[in-house]
């Protein structure tokens, strides 16, 4: 479904004007500026050293050729008004303003101020070893913070513990391979010294810092990861902020009849189409754009709603 969709969607050149015409299929054109844009979007394997481009255009514009003359054959026989296409349409339409969406609001946004960069690159500098002790109960990690902080070795707290399992060596720490929140804690606590306790999203974690080797310069790999690394940060927290702003207010009851008709209208589905339906490498069933339709006929508009 996904082909025909890129069969009747250059329909929309029908009434194009301007531009250099190199081809006509039926009533629809192909222009110069249509061409260069397919053509550059696509990978071009060389087999050999013998690479022909004229022939390969060629070829490439054979193929464009049969593409528009496929799309209004389809049109005349009706599939585009085929409820599959139409499904497959619907979610292809869906996904694409869902990217314009993001683009907009998160990756059009993102700024990396030069004294982020720079941060960035004197971490990558520096790597630092580790180990930790963790604990989801926060009364615990403070017990054993204040022991620490009373003089208590570090490594003898640790060796008592089952996350020592994890840690035969001490884990090496550099800009953007940890959790930004605990990178800011270790990369502030000086050599020698421990961390105070730091909370994440599964519990609390105390740092021990072991030693730190600083290199005099990095290659342009290693900036241009400094720079992947901010922009995704930023694109994360963007991208959280704007979550928080867009479902403000929103609640959503779960409906335990719902979820148990959805189950077995599902389940029922599969029993009636198992033969039909295709499979993944593991052997599970595949449910597509085309079978959502069927599903949802069995809900009324107010469960569907």
């Amino acid at each position: 479904m996904l082909f025909l969709f890129f069969l009747l969607a250059p329909r929309s050149f029908h009434g194009q004007s301007g531009g250099t015409v190199v081809a006509k299929a039926g009533d629809i054109t192909i222009t110069k500026e249509e061409f260069k844009k397919r053509y550059e979007f696509i990978p071009h394997v060389r087999t050999d050293d013998g690479f022909d481009s004229t022939s390969f255009k060629k070829n490439f514009l054979l193929t464009l050729i049969a593409e528009k003359l496929l799309a209004q054959s389809a049109s005349k026989d009706g599939f585009e008004q085929l409820q599959n296409f139409r499904a497959a349409m619907e979610n292809l339409t869906n996904v694409y303003l869902r990217d314009a969406l993001y683009k907009k609001e998160i990756l059009d946004k993102i700024v990396i101020s030069d004294s982020a960069f720079i941060q960035g690159q004197l971490r990558r500098m520096r790597t630092i070893r580790t180990k930790f002790i963790f604990s989801q109960d926060k009364e615990e990690i403070e017990k054993i913070y204040s022991l620490l902080t009373m003089g208590a070795p570090f490594d003898s707290i640790l060796a008592v513990r089952p996350e020592k399992n994890e840690q035969k060596e001490a884990a090496e720490v550099t800009f953007g391979t940890m959790n930004e929140k605990m990178e800011n804690v270790i990369y502030g606590t000086e050599t020698g010294n421990f961390t105070p306790p730091v909370e994440l999203a599964e519990g609390w974690y105390i740092c021990n810092i072991y030693s730190a080797a600083t290199k005099m310069e990095l290659d342009r790999g290693e900036k241009s990861q400094v720079e992947k690394t901010i922009k995704a940060r930023i694109e994360d927290e963007l991208y959280r902020a704007f979550n928080k702003k867009y479902f403000r207010g929103i609640i959503i009851n779960a409906d335990r009849n719902i979820v148990e008709k959805l189950y077995a209208v599902i389940m029922d589905y599969l029993n009636t189409n198992k033969f039909n339906l295709a499979k993944d490498s593991r052997g599970n069933y595949k449910i597509g754009e085309a079978d959502i339709p069927h599903i949802k006929s069995s809900f009324s508009t107010g469960e569907l709603n």
